[in-house]
């Protein structure tokens, strides 16, 4: 991703400093008619980079130009999502997706995730090296280990993060 952002290809690894690596699985259990049981509701992720095994029942959905769209399950393969971090490392070259997760209103669903994550000593904000008269920052900065703990307490929250660090007007 650095030698498409244009950069040396170690250049994002060295701003993340030691990486850490997180695995969740999350089980819908069968969709409930309220909706009560068995979503995960709509949030980007804070980390770089996600990388999302399903399984066959379909359930993930993005959000494009303000819908939510079904993302199509295929069999033995990965999903592969910028998270947060990484929109505002590139100042928004890449962007993150926000997303929901659903169950099935005929089978149960599973899905495992790996987060790829800069160290929590790092500062995630714009890099110096894509920033120039015709690419401002577009962002501002703040500590991933802090950024992490606020997450923690306050759940998940659409792209909160990246509106959170946006700069103003």
């Amino acid at each position: 991703m650095s030698v498409a952002l244009g950069l040396d290809a170690g250049a994002l690894q060295k701003r993340f400093g030691p990486a850490d690596i997180g695995i969740r699985a999350n089980f819908y259990p069968l969709k409930t008619e309220d909706n009560t049981v068995g979503v995960l509701s709509a949030h980007s992720d804070l980390p770089a980079i996600v990388f999302l095994f399903a399984d066959k029942v379909p359930g993930l959905e993005i959000r494009k130009d303000d819908r939510w769209v079904q993302v199509k399950p295929v069999a033995n393969s990965f999903v592969v999502n910028v998270a947060d971090c990484l929109e505002v490392l590139c100042n928004g070259r890449f962007r993150s997706v926000e997303h929901r997760g659903a169950g099935s209103e005929t089978e149960e669903r599973m899905s495992i995730v790996s987060f790829y994550m800069p160290s929590k000593a790092a500062t995630i904000g714009p890099m110096e090296e894509l920033l120039d008269e015709l690419h401002p920052a577009l962002y501002g900065s703040a500590n991933f280990g802090e950024m992490v703990l606020e997450l923690l307490s306050t759940g998940l929250k659409g792209k909160g993060y990246v509106e959170a660090l946006k700069m103003k007007g």
